[in-house]
């Protein structure tokens, strides 16, 4: 009599164990060996969700940060040279009646150079982070989404301004009409984008609580999880909450085209090397109400940035 094969059970991703490991450890809670119970805390206790708290605040802050300071030198730059428009914060309203003063120059002042100048302030602001400067976690993680929200709101506005004639391009569309070229240089600097999002990582890393972190494959995927992604997700929906309505499209473009950096950073976890870290508080809050304080200032933010200007 044939003997009827059985399937073992266990694994149901078969052929990768690593993932299948990873995700099971991602939801699952559990710690390393040999963690005492701040360590176990900020991993995966009440420590470990103030830290993500702080990082959707980092995230969100630093973003409209970025989007005011340019609103704002678009702001400057329209009133000194006679444009009709009306503004708050985060919107600008166009008149009519000023089609004649828009030439060359003024299209590329108002609507190119203050997206190259977020591009340069961010690369720059990241490699000053990147030459060793001293910060203690909170205020380094803060500058990194700072960096990155520079960088990301050209490559993010780049992207947008292939197919829109709006925001970033009117000067890309003005400078180069054929879509083909449109979509070569934005291809050029998405790879470039992905080439370097490897250093990004390592940032993030040094921006950790805890060198536990550097530990294993899995705790380095907790703290992207904490740092990174989870308060991306979470972010862009505060941030398009913020600006609604209406729904701003190129918003939601350059926080989707994120995904363009975070995905090659995954790949680059296995070669982290642990970093030094500065000696910080066990705490992610010094208050246990501080995270209340936050949500409340985006709640106030959400109605400060529509005054108009």
């Amino acid at each position: 009599m044939k003997r009827k094969r059985h399937r073992r059970p266990g694994n149901v991703f078969g052929r990768f164990p690593e993932l299948s490991s990873l995700i099971r450890s991602l939801f699952s809670g559990l710690t390393p060996p040999g963690c005492t119970e701040e360590q176990k805390s900020m991993i995966e206790g009440s420590e470990a969700w103030n830290h993500v708290i702080f990082s959707v605040f980092s995230f969100v802050i630093s973003f409209l940060l970025v989007h005011v300071v340019i609103n704002l030198f678009q702001v400057f730059y329209m009133h000194a040279s006679g444009i009709n428009f009306n503004s708050s914060f985060i919107h600008i309203h166009f008149l009519s009646g000023d089609q004649s003063i828009w030439d060359d120059s003024l299209i590329l002042m108002v609507f190119g150079l203050p997206y190259l100048i977020s591009l340069t302030t961010g690369v720059l602001l990241l490699g000053w982070l990147a030459n060793g400067k001293k910060f203690g976690w909170h205020l380094r993680l803060f500058l990194i989404w700072v960096a990155v929200n520079a960088i990301m709101k050209f490559v993010g506005g780049l992207v947008y301004a292939v197919f829109f004639y709006d925001g970033l391009g009117f000067a890309f569309h003005w400078m180069f009409s054929a879509l083909p070229v449109r979509i070569g240089i934005m291809l050029l600097s998405v790879t470039v984008l992905i080439s370097t999002s490897g250093r990004w990582t390592r940032q993030f890393f040094k921006a950790s609580p805890m060198r536990l972190f550097f530990q294993d494959i899995i705790l380095r995927y907790r703290l992207i999880w904490f740092s990174v992604l989870i308060p991306w997700a979470a972010g862009s929906v505060i941030i398009m909450f913020t600006f609604y309505p209406p729904l701003r499209r190129d918003v939601l473009v350059t926080l989707s085209s994120y995904m363009l950096a975070f995905v090659p950073m995954l790949k680059s976890l296995p070669l982290i090397e642990p970093a030094r870290l500065i000696k910080s508080e066990k705490k992610v809050f010094p208050s246990r109400f501080a995270w209340i304080f936050l949500i409340v200032l985006l709640f106030f933010l959400r109605f400060a940035m529509r005054v108009e200007l």
